[in-house]
């Protein structure tokens, strides 16, 4: 040992941040871990920095009768009664053969149709979906994001870049938020200032604490890096 005040304070920081670690892998939080909450709170900001559904539907009136054609072949023969049951409700027209489904309508018509459902999970309503098509809104929404991937791929086959760029916002940021985020409230940063830069404060004292817990328990054991001179000859 060649510094044994460095080295205390880096084995007392080291044993503290192991204490800190195993409070915060406890349920110390309404029976929640202090990571299960943190990661809880931070997908509630997600969801709330995710809600594109009205710049989408401002957009979706561009598609007001914009007509499309696309086939749809899931692997569950149970997932295309489904597809067929979304946009058959949305107007559009279905027709099955075997497990494939081929789909015709109003890209606007459907668009207005697959921003209501993403409301209504985005605002936990949940049941009407359930009640409008007979099946999970979560599978619903599911539904119409598998869709979409044909009708995207039939606007690009067709060269249509608008309409297949407006097809693939429907899907991610509509369609993906509202399915990922089922159950979670969302939640704004300037009604959570407070938590929000208590938890980035201790993360970043928490990161600090363990390098130099590192940092003094080696120079106190004297293990350091050096710089080597390289002499010309």
């Amino acid at each position: 040992m060649r510094n044994r005040t460095k080295f205390t304070l880096g084995l007392v920081g080291l044993v503290t941040f192991v204490i800190a670690l195993t409070v915060c892998l406890s349920p110390v939080l309404d029976d929640q871990t202090g990571l299960q909450w943190a990661d809880g709170f931070f997908n509630q900001l997600s969801k709330n920095s995710s809600y594109f559904l009205p710049k989408v539907a401002e957009e979706s009136a561009n598609y007001a009768g914009k007509s499309f054609r696309a086939q749809v072949t899931p692997r569950d023969p149970v997932i295309a009664e489904h597809i067929e049951r979304v946009f058959a409700v949305a107007g559009a027209q279905t027709r099955a053969h075997g497990k494939t489904v081929e789909l015709a309508g109003d890209l606007g018509a459907v668009a207005r149709a697959i921003i209501a459902d993403a409301e209504g999970m985005y605002r936990g309503r949940e049941r009407e979906l359930q009640a409008a098509y007979g099946f999970s809104g979560r599978e619903a929404i599911y539904c119409w994001w598998a869709a979409l991937d044909a009708i995207y791929r039939q606007f690009v086959e067709e060269g249509d870049v608008p309409a297949s760029n407006f097809a693939s916002m429907l899907r991610t940021k509509v369609c993906e938020p509202a399915y990922n985020f089922v159950g979670i409230a969302p939640r704004s940063p300037s009604e959570a200032g407070l938590p929000l830069f208590a938890l980035l404060a201790f993360y970043l004292l928490y990161t600090v604490w363990y390098g130099f817990s590192i940092l003094y328990l080696f120079e106190g054991l004297g293990i350091t890096v050096q710089a080597t001179r390289r002499e010309e000859q």
